[in-house]
């Protein structure tokens, strides 16, 4: 599991934006791919969430902000598919 943090991390440095919102970004796509909203992709996405607010200072909220904003842009590009819920 650590391993694949740190190659998530990698991931996320690549990206331009802050910290929350490349986490939140990614934490919407794991979430949304399908099969969406796993117990393995929730957990995953609850411990990502818990490992960067320790390690990165990242603020949960704030990543959660950005993973919503993103669950929308998903489901725009989607096309006529509903956001997922909090």
């Amino acid at each position: 599991m650590v391993k694949s943090l740190l190659i998530l991390f990698v991931i996320i440095l690549i990206y331009n934006g802050t910290k929350a919102q490349d986490l939140g970004r990614l934490i919407a796509f794991v979430l949304t791919y399908d099969p969406a909203r796993t117990l393995v992709k929730t957990k995953f996405a609850d411990e990502l969430l818990r490992y960067a607010a320790a390690e990165l200072g990242v603020e949960a909220e704030e990543v959660y902000h950005h993973r919503d904003m993103e669950f929308k842009a998903i489901a725009h590009r989607r096309r006529g598919s509903e956001p997922l819920e909090k």
